[in-house]
């Protein structure tokens, strides 16, 4: 490539007025474009190129989820954090469950939702408090062990992961997974148990 500079385009007057509206149109085009290329991808008979057109998408939609909280997120942190509204108990044990998912620390997890430290804390330290006015609550009742299987099904669904094979395998049989997968049969639907 030369040296030489671009030669001086000449911009229409009054450009500057539309530049908002030129930047959603070309993003408008931009979301045609990669959807038509991951529909040939997804669509190819090489399964590597399926492949890579799902990882696509889905770094895609993380990187579109995350702006989308980065966005909530900004509107709430203006607002004191004695003003915010209370999380319900039931989101205080959702956010409980997701920090231990995550292995988050109280600060992490204090940050993300934007509480403070202290408040993940009393959460943990109430987490065993029962009846209606309790600090943190199921969504449902728990009274027999086919509740609490078909609760812990959270892990099976939201971290695929967790199964009896490769590097999770030891840990599995360390923590008798066999002998739990045996009890719950019948429990749990079986699309939510971990892999054989």
């Amino acid at each position: 490539m030369s040296d030489q500079s671009l030669p001086a385009v000449p911009l229409p007057s009054g450009w500057a007025k539309n530049v908002k509206s030129a930047v959603l149109h070309v993003i408008s085009l931009a979301h045609f474009a990669i959807v038509e290329a991951r529909g040939w991808a997804a669509n190819a008979v090489n399964p590597r190129a399926r492949q890579a057109a799902e990882i696509d998408r889905l770094t895609g939609e993380v990187a579109l989820l995350q702006e989308q909280i980065r966005i909530q997120n900004a509107r709430m942190a203006k607002v004191d954090p004695r003003h915010r509204p209370y999380y319900p108990p039931t989101e205080r044990m959702a956010i409980l469950e997701l920090k231990a998912a995550r292995g988050w620390s109280l600060a992490q997890t204090a940050r993300v939702f934007l509480v403070e430290d202290d408040t993940i804390a009393t959460w943990l330290k109430r987490i065993d408090g029962d009846g209606s006015h309790a600090l943190v609550q199921l969504g449902e009742p728990v009274n027999k062990f086919p509740d609490f299987a078909a609760l812990s099904s959270f892990f099976w669904i939201h971290l695929p992961s967790l199964s009896l094979s490769h590097s999770s395998g030891l840990a599995a049989r360390k923590f008798r997974l066999p002998a739990l997968r045996a009890k719950l049969s019948g429990v749990v639907p079986s699309s939510f148990a971990p892999n054989s």
